[in-house]
């Protein structure tokens, strides 16, 4: 189960990833939209990240090797987020409210960790 929740990973964060590098000013407007619907827009964001974060979570309690350490990680990191956004949805909305939040540069530069990350896992498991 491990391995497949690592490809799922793999998928998300490369699918992520190439959005966010070739069309960055398309999520600046994604989270323009949640913003425009204040605690209610954090709320669904918060959903978002629920649903990986809990996903890995449920299947990936790995803590050996360096790819499945920063896979769990990131779904700690993800149910974490959620727990703000559900119970702090202020502060979840500052954070979305940020200037790199308003520059593609920021999603670009985040697309190319997401596709770098996607690469080590593909060669952690088939390399």
């Amino acid at each position: 189960m491990e391995r497949a929740i690592e490809i799922y990973v793999m998928i998300n964060c490369a699918v992520i990833g190439i959005s966010h590098l070739v069309k960055a000013n398309a999520w600046i407007d994604f989270f323009a939209v949640l913003r425009s619907y204040g605690k209610a827009g954090a709320i669904a964001n918060g959903f978002l990240s629920l649903s990986l974060g809990a996903i890995i979570l449920a299947f990936h309690w790995t803590w050996q090797g360096a790819i499945p350490i920063m896979v769990t990680s990131l779904g700690i990191a993800q149910v974490i987020k959620a727990l703000v956004a559900f119970a702090l949805p202020e502060l979840s909305l500052k954070t979305m409210d940020r200037p790199m939040a308003k520059n593609p540069v920021g999603y670009q530069i985040g697309g190319v960790f997401l596709l770098l990350f996607a690469i080590a896992i593909a060669f952690s498991l088939w390399g």
